[in-house]
């Protein structure tokens, strides 16, 4: 049975065709579009654009495992608000109007098609991509930038985990003996000791999170094998609060800035 049905554990596409309108958040500026995967599934992504989009660092969105893009509305403005940073979000294999069923190899591919997508823009600064992502899309984002570091400038990870093995244990103890038949790993500890040394990053850690224990961020931190690494933890973050406390876009802000990307 955990055999079987673990994608419904790991991956949770709720609310597939029920979107929140962007213009409710004074989000105008944006394209809906959609592109190809390798194995020729088609994704949808909104791409949001700064008033100096041109110039701007953009956001390479990798939302966590249920909803669909539409609900991280509020993060992304804040983004563009505070940051003035292009965001480009996507709708996973089987997650919002996207195609295919979700796995492990799977977003891998659509990681690197919205990659791609990105630098087939002419409008679109290349050399300030930064992959950003949240709980499951932190391991999303940091297997994009281990991967393919000449098209990734730097790396955003909040609230994200080491493995999915290390999840079992944590959310569902009595299924850790049957962790062998796991065809989802997203081993992120592994991937990062090997992380590429040119790659900014920053760790962004809800203290008391609930979800994802908070020392497999402090893990994922000390392992990052970047040269340029830095950590900011919030006391008072839990795992969908963290971007509504004090300090959280300053300190992106400064991460940007200190990394000539602002």
């Amino acid at each position: 049975m955990f055999y079987v049905f673990q994608n419904r554990l790991v991956y949770i596409p709720t609310q597939r065709t029920s979107f929140i309108a962007p213009e409710d958040f004074q989000l105008y500026n944006y394209e809906k579009l959609f592109f190809e995967t390798q194995d020729k599934e088609q994704l949808q992504g909104w791409l949001f654009k700064a008033s100096n989009y041109e110039s701007a660092p953009t956001f390479l969105f990798f939302h966590g495992n249920a909803g669909n893009l539409s609900f991280r509305l509020p993060l992304i403005k804040g983004i563009i608000q505070f940051l003035r940073c292009n965001v480009f979000i996507i709708s996973y294999r089987g997650y919002g109007l996207s195609t295919g069923t979700p796995s492990e190899i799977g977003l891998k591919m659509d990681a690197e098609a919205a990659l791609m997508y990105l630098h087939s823009r002419n409008d679109i600064h290349s050399k300030k991509i930064i992959a950003f992502g949240r709980s499951l899309g932190g391991a999303v984002a940091i297997n994009l930038a281990a991967s393919y570091p000449e098209h990734v400038s730097a790396m955003i990870v909040e609230n994200t985990f080491t493995s999915i093995l290390d999840m079992i244990d944590c959310l569902f103890p009595l299924l850790s003996h049957f962790k062998f038949l796991s065809f989802n790993v997203w081993n992120s500890l592994s991937t990062i000791q090997y992380f590429p040394s040119t790659i900014p990053t920053l760790f962004l850690s809800g203290e008391v999170d609930d979800l994802v224990p908070p020392k497999m961020m402090a893990q994922l931190y000390q392992s990052c094998s970047s040269e340029e690494k830095h950590m900011k933890k919030f006391p008072e973050g839990n795992h969908m609060d963290t971007y509504n406390l004090p300090n959280y876009y300053e300190t992106m802000k400064k991460f940007l800035v200190v990394n000539n990307f602002l």
